[in-house]
């Protein structure tokens, strides 16, 4: 090669990261990640599961609204109820989607009220760390080490959040005790429209996806702002 030729074609950048697959072991690995904190705190899940009513601070306001939702208002996203003197019009501060899809279970005939309400509450809450890796895999150019980091600091968060930040609601001790049910669905939504909204190439399929994403985002807990 002639040295005009060799400037040309210099040694290559391989500073690039590196995209891993993922693989089935990656997989187990992301299920484990997500069920550790439902072992480490099993005692309170026991007792959510197993419990009739919620009791929770909050929690025990959102149960019983969400029973007079899914009695008189559901499919309907909003309503009015016979409560306090001539009615009151509802949802009247929290959104409707968490209510709407409790409501939607339940009314499948395939699980009672309270197995919806749980299942609404906790299925956001399992699938955190999951989303926390997804947006970080995607947005890493698909390093899976990165990406099981932030499912590991999502774990963390969603197992001991109330020794770092109070009541966020997307903490075992906020969301089961103090009964923030509605944020860990507003959450989750929120990560599945960074996760959209941020891709490198943007389409009007995608814009129209993180549009309806956002919607959906208030729609169920306008508190992750």
């Amino acid at each position: 090669l002639s040295a005009k030729e060799s400037e040309t074609t210099g040694p290559k950048d391989n500073s690039q990261p590196t995209r891993e697959p993922v693989g089935l072991k990656n997989w187990a690995i992301l299920i484990l990640i997500s069920l550790f904190p439902l072992a480490l705190t099993s005692f309170i899940w026991v007792q959510v599961w197993s419990g009739v009513a919620s009791r929770a601070i909050d929690g025990s306001g959102h149960y019983a609204i969400g029973q007079i939702y899914d009695q008189q208002i559901f499919p309907e996203t909003f309503g009015w109820v016979p409560a306090y003197f001539s009615g009151m019009s509802f949802p009247n501060f929290y959104p409707p989607l968490f209510f709407w899809c409790v409501s939607l279970i339940h009314h499948t005939g395939l699980v009672s009220y309270a197995t919806a309400f749980k299942l609404v509450v906790a299925i956001p809450m399992l699938l955190m760390p999951v989303a926390f890796w997804a947006v970080a895999w995607l947005h890493s150019e698909k390093n899976v080490s990165i990406a099981f980091g932030a499912a590991v600091a999502a774990m963390t968060m969603y197992t001991l959040g109330e020794a770092f930040q109070h009541s966020t609601g997307l903490d075992i001790s906020s969301t089961l005790i103090d009964g923030f049910y509605t944020q860990p669905l507003g959450f989750l939504l929120l990560l599945a429209w960074i996760l959209v909204y941020l891709l490198p190439r943007q389409n009007t399929w995608q814009f129209i996806c993180a549009t309806f994403l956002l919607a959906l985002t208030i729609l169920a807990n306008f508190f992750n702002a």
